[in-house]
């Protein structure tokens, strides 16, 4: 659902999906963030450039970033506990949880995705946000 500062981006932004745009949310209840996360393994560096250009592309149209991930100095993805074999480590944010969704089912991104899952494997995940201070 969209927050009512979303429904102001996404008026201002012709090419976010339509039905994005009917979405409601409760005032007072703000949507949370939604964060899309790539865990990584590249195989081919070279084919993995173009994917970059075009997912990067595609993530600006729907109004998202990339918060972390490549290129990054070399040791800013530290293990802290446990076990965790991450090979590159990618995160985005988008204005909610449904605006990630809606970009990574997209036929825009789904194009670059074939071009990063010729090049790479690994896993991607959807996480919201919080909204609120602890």
């Amino acid at each position: 659902m969209l927050g009512r500062e979303d429904h102001r981006a996404v008026r201002q932004r012709p090419d976010v999906d339509d039905r994005l745009r009917r979405e409601r949310v409760p005032l007072g209840r703000p949507a949370p963030r939604g964060h899309v996360v790539f865990d990584l393994e590249i195989h081919h560096l070279d084919g993995c450039a173009a994917y970059r250009l075009d997912g990067q592309a595609s993530i600006r149209r729907f109004g998202g970033r990339v918060l972390s991930g490549d290129p990054a100095p070399e040791g800013v993805v530290e293990l802290l506990e446990g076990e965790w074999l991450t090979k590159r480590l990618v995160i985005t944010e988008f204005p909610t949880v449904d605006i990630a969704r809606a970009w990574y089912h997209s036929d825009l991104y789904q194009a670059a995705a074939r071009k990063r899952q010729a090049t790479s494997s690994g896993s991607v995940l959807l996480v919201g946000g919080w909204d609120r201070p602890w």
